[in-house]
């Protein structure tokens, strides 16, 4: 069931969403293999879009540490992780405690902290500044041609630290759609805006 809800918000990949323009996400790596904790997983995606007319587009909520994709209304980039069968796995630890110094969710300490990688691709946390944290929730891309690429740093390491070893079938998915209510009305009023839904092509992951 879940699978198919999934696919009735994602397909076709590409969506027309009050968007003159057509965006396509790439994973360029062949292969992925998954990192243990504390580090994250790196992969390399591929921005295309068709029709490009020399204008930025914006990304928002685009967060460079990936989490896991929730089957409940969720914006910005997520992972899909699935097995031999391509059924979607599940997340399989607590990752809130593992990644967040504060243990309870509801802990308002929580609130001020943001999840990064070093140089090393190890997964820290650090606590920020309001301005620095409204930042950090916008997450904001800008592309600036036809074809950019990103680093992305999957936190597999924490939300699926228990998966078994074998290979695996791993792609992202990216939604932004916000509605009349949203927060910021500005980025909801500016053209430059994407608003719409995309999945990318599916890699090969391995758990070693």
């Amino acid at each position: 069931m879940k699978k198919i809800i999934l696919l009735l918000l994602f397909i076709p990949a590409i969506i027309y969403c009050q968007n003159t323009h057509e965006i396509n996400f790439k994973i360029t790596d062949t292969l992925v293999i998954k990192k243990n904790y504390p580090f994250a997983t790196k992969v390399n995606l591929e921005i295309n879009i068709q029709n490009f007319q020399n204008k930025k587009i914006f990304l928002y909520s685009l967060n460079k540490c990936v989490i896991p994709f929730f089957f409940n209304f969720q914006m910005g980039i997520a992972y899909i992780v699935e097995d031999k069968n391509h059924e979607i796995i599940k997340c399989q630890s607590d990752a809130f405690s593992i990644l967040y110094p504060y243990p309870s969710p509801e802990d308002k300490r929580n609130q001020s902290i943001g999840i990064f990688v070093n140089s090393k691709q190890k997964i820290i946390s650090k606590k920020l500044s309001p301005k620095q944290k409204k930042e950090y929730n916008l997450a904001k891309l800008e592309v600036n041609s036809p074809q950019q690429e990103i680093a992305l740093y999957l936190l597999l390491s924490a939300y699926h630290s228990d998966l078994p070893k074998g290979d695996y079938y791993l792609y992202l998915t990216y939604s932004f759609k916000p509605g009349w209510q949203y927060v910021y009305k500005e980025i909801v009023n500016d053209m430059r805006t994407f608003k719409g839904s995309i999945v990318s092509n599916k890699v090969k992951l391995i758990v070693e």
